[in-house]
């Protein structure tokens, strides 16, 4: 097909494009952008929708395509002021507005301008013709059915054939007291894999789900639906250090790789890397120099004390932050220059603003900034400390920081399971709701058994008004962790989006979380029409949390379509930055205040992107 608008000639067969005789230079994608936008000129396609049909589910930043559009926009004389060719529709996506003609490439010629040989030609008996053309087009398209669905499954099997799982490392010490060096050495070397591109690596969390439990290597492959597993076991002695290392094909069980390693602690972080090595070579996969993934190197003692610090902080109570803090510092007194360390006392002063007044949560971000920040000063390629960043960033409203940083993240570390979830998480609180669903169900399809991604998901999709598939998710999050608290509250939203005010109040009666009982019951019996409970309930919660958490009190009396209060809660929040506001903003129950001249003031003392999508739901 041929385009035609303006000056310009876009050639879809012949990848071509135009300006009167002039042939322009223009890159293979931004080509298959511009076809794709004057394909769909009809209608908005999604940000979502591009990135699938070009970049083909690949993770991709969010500025990676906002670059396109832009190159795109300057190669037809357009830019993104005028928007005369490429319109943005502000939370949807992107249109071809100008006037565009068609023309078929491939038009058959008319008798006036064929000589025909003699009058036996099938252009003579035009059925005959047709039906020899009818024949042939049947017997094209099922060769190139078939040829592409062998292509597309030797695209599956191939992807699954360099798929692994590294599994918790076994602690084979006689006092059994080296399981946190076990478990890190098992996990940096995941992590090591999970920077080889090629490779799909399923995360910590999933991979460590199997510790201490008898199940047969085949079934686990399944449940994880990879090709090979790693397995091993560590016996350290002083500096001694003994590691048996297996790489196992999950098919049939059998083993692809072992070897059995004796060394000295100081020659740890080398043997993590040829392990890594050797792995990639079993799979055949090809690395070039730059892309051979190496262990930053430490001083051993201080390492140890990372390790722990790492193993200890994963507990999620008040009293192993603690400890882990304490380990954080020993292990940075003895070496300062070790980037991990700095990302991991950078995420225990984010646990620790966790619920804290405003005024507290300042000094907190500040902390989380500084030691994150010298994380990247020591190494500038540590794509965990960018996330980091980002998440500083989001929290503290600022947006195209938390962007930068966390596109950074996943230019420098695109197959982290972790990282895809948390740029989802990300995108969501930046209010790119397509990108931060793509993320979250690539972070799901990677790592099935971290159970939290479907209560983000969940939280999503109750955003998104998708509110059958949020409680799908939220009931998927709620059976793998039935003694989690909060779920039920969001539970208890979803049903109340869908009418089933009941079963509601229900869940928010079994929830055991204070401050989210006492929210969501202020919302449930109100819903039943039982407002002085209601009352009771948000009285109670207004008392506890009204000077940390105004954004959820204004949630609370959206529901109620309470304009004064909601809006007088809201400007509260805005004035003392509730970090939580950018989540809060976007629930459905604010809807009816989006054609308020008001709303969209509040929106931009946020300074919210314009391509939010709650400036989209604005008429």
């Amino acid at each position: 097909m041929i385009y035609r608008f303006n000056d310009f000639v876009f050639d879809e067969n012949n990848f071509t494009a135009h300006k009167g005789d002039t042939e322009l230079s223009i890159e293979p994608l931004v080509f298959d952008l511009a076809i794709y936008l004057l394909k769909n000129k009809e209608r908005v396609v999604t940000r979502a929708e591009v990135l699938e049909q070009i970049w083909k589910g690949r993770t991709v930043s969010d500025s990676t395509l906002s670059n396109h559009i832009k190159t795109l926009r300057a190669v037809i004389g357009d830019d993104g002021k005028k928007q005369r060719c490429v319109k943005t529709v502000h939370g949807r996506g992107y249109q071809f507005i100008a006037e565009v003609t068609q023309v078929s490439a491939n038009k058959l010629p008319n008798d006036n301008s064929v000589k025909h040989a003699n009058d036996n030609t099938p252009w003579r008996y035009p059925w005959r013709f047709s039906m020899l053309v009818l024949a042939f087009l049947s017997m094209s398209y099922l060769a190139i059915h078939l040829i592409s669905q062998q292509n597309k499954e030797a695209e599956i099997d191939q992807k699954f054939d360099k798929s692994i799982a590294v599994l918790a490392f076994r602690d084979m010490s006689v006092l059994k007291n080296q399981n946190y060096f076990a478990e890190g050495i098992s996990e940096e070397i995941l992590n090591l894999l999970a920077k080889i591109k090629e490779l799909k690596v399923i995360s910590r969390t999933s991979s460590f789900s199997y510790q201490g439990k008898e199940k047969d290597i085949t079934i686990i492959g399944k449940e994880l639906n990879v090709r090979y597993l790693i397995e091993g076991s560590v016996r350290k002695q002083g500096d001694a250090i003994r590691i048996t290392v297996q790489l196992i094909d999950a098919l049939d069980g059998s083993h692809v790789w072992s070897e059995v390693y004796d060394k000295q602690m100081p020659d740890i972080f080398a043997l993590q890397d040829e392990i890594a090595q050797v792995v990639s070579d079993k799979l055949e996969i090809t690395l070039l120099q730059d892309e051979i993934p190496k262990t930053a190197h430490a001083d051993p003692e201080a390492y140890l004390l990372y390790l722990e610090a790492s193993a200890v902080f994963s507990q999620h109570t008040q009293e192993a932050t603690e400890n882990a803090k304490k380990l954080t510092y020993q292990s940075l007194e003895i070496d300062a220059n070790y980037a991990p360390t700095w990302n991991l006392l950078s995420n225990i002063h984010y646990r620790e603003t966790t619920n804290l007044s405003p005024a507290e949560s300042k000094l907190g971000y500040q902390k989380q900034r500084e030691t994150a920040e010298k994380a990247i000063e020591l190494d500038p390629t540590f794509a965990s400390a960018y996330a980091s960043l980002a998440r500083i960033d989001i929290h503290e409203w600022k947006h195209h920081s938390a962007i930068k940083n966390i596109d950074k993240a996943l230019e420098l570390d695109a197959g982290s399971p972790n990282l895809i979830a948390a740029a989802s998480d990300i995108k969501f609180w930046a209010g790119y709701l397509d990108e931060s669903a793509i993320l979250i169900n690539q972070a799901i399809k990677s790592d099935p058994l971290t159970y939290i991604n479907y209560y983000n998901s969940a939280i999503g999709l109750y955003v998104a008004n998708k509110h059958t598939e949020a409680l799908a998710d939220i009931d998927k999050y709620i059976l793998r962790q039935p003694t989690s608290e909060v779920a039920r509250a969001y539970r208890a939203f979803i049903l109340l989006e869908q009418g089933e005010n009941e079963k509601a109040h229900q869940s928010s009666q079994i929830e055991r979380n204070g401050y989210w009982k006492f929210y969501s019951q202020s919302k449930t019996f109100f819903s039943l029409g039982k407002i002085n409970e209601s009352d009771n309930a948000l009285n109670e919660f207004i008392s506890r949390y009204g000077d940390s958490d105004p954004s959820s009190i204004a949630d609370i009396y959206a529901y109620r379509k309470d304009r004064v209060n909601t809006y007088k809660w809201l400007d509260k929040a805005i004035e003392t930055r509730d970090d939580y506001l950018i989540e809060t903003i976007q629930y459905p129950s604010f809807s009816f205040l989006y054609q308020d001249k008001r709303w969209q003031s509040l929106l931009n003392s946020m300074g919210l992107f314009e391509s939010h999508w709650l400036y989209g739901a604005i008429d």
